[in-house]
């Protein structure tokens, strides 16, 4: 995966472009689906809009696929620190 984060269109990006035929739609319902799941069992608090969240953490992922071809060059280590910070920032949903 750490390639197709530092090369969006060498690696995955062409094909993600590509695909038409709504599994990016239905893997977006999914994860909603998963995240109202979550706040149900109170491991997500009551307070946030898990619509919303969803679409925030997988535009963050698009967001970082596209970031080599946008930005220029992304190395390896800066990509992780990038993950991480999004992972900090969900953590701030969960229930303790």
């Amino acid at each position: 995966m750490t390639a197709a984060f530092l090369d969006d269109r060498g690696v995955l990006g062409d094909h993600v472009a590509a695909v038409e035929d709504g599994r990016y739609r239905d893997r977006q319902r999914r994860v909603v689906a998963w995240l109202h799941d979550l706040q149900n069992r109170g491991e997500i608090v009551a307070d946030v809009d898990v619509d919303a969240l969803a679409l925030a953490l997988s535009s963050a992922s698009i967001g970082l696929l596209s970031a080599a071809r946008l930005l220029g060059p992304v190395d390896p280590a800066h990509l992780e620190r990038a993950i991480d910070t999004i992972g900090r920032m969900a953590e701030t949903f969960e229930r303790s």
